[in-house]
């Protein structure tokens, strides 16, 4: 199975969760690690590209520092570029059918500061 990992960061070099994260992904040829931040920095996102990449993969795992109850703006950017309808959704919009998504999220903060009387809720 061909698995896509999807990172946002905006200083992933400065993050000890990213580079905790990155040294935890198999060095394998079935696994494609993708840098928003590196391969965008102008934010100029490559649609036609990125639609490609994930037709070629079986698995996307979006990696992101989870802040302000979102995430990263290219990110975000990212998937209102990328995910039109007719490709993601819609009546011909079947291209990832099938394949498996998941969500690996670094939070900064303990668990508690996001429940009712924490700081960050």
């Amino acid at each position: 199975m061909k698995t896509l990992v999807i990172i946002s960061h905006p200083e992933i070099g400065d993050s000890s969760s990213q580079q905790f994260l990155l040294s935890a992904v198999p060095k394998d040829k079935d696994v494609t690690i993708h840098h928003l931040e590196s391969v965008y920095p102008d934010g100029n996102i490559d649609t036609v590209k990125e639609q490609k990449l994930l037709k070629q993969h079986d698995r996307i795992l979006f990696q992101f520092p989870f802040y302000w109850y979102s995430s990263p703006a290219l990110l975000k950017q990212w998937q209102d570029d990328v995910l039109t309808e007719g490709f993601a959704y819609g009546p011909r919009g079947s291209m990832l059918a099938g394949k498996e998504f998941g969500l690996v999220l670094a939070i900064g903060v303990k668990n508690s500061e996001y429940q009712a009387g924490g700081r960050i809720f």
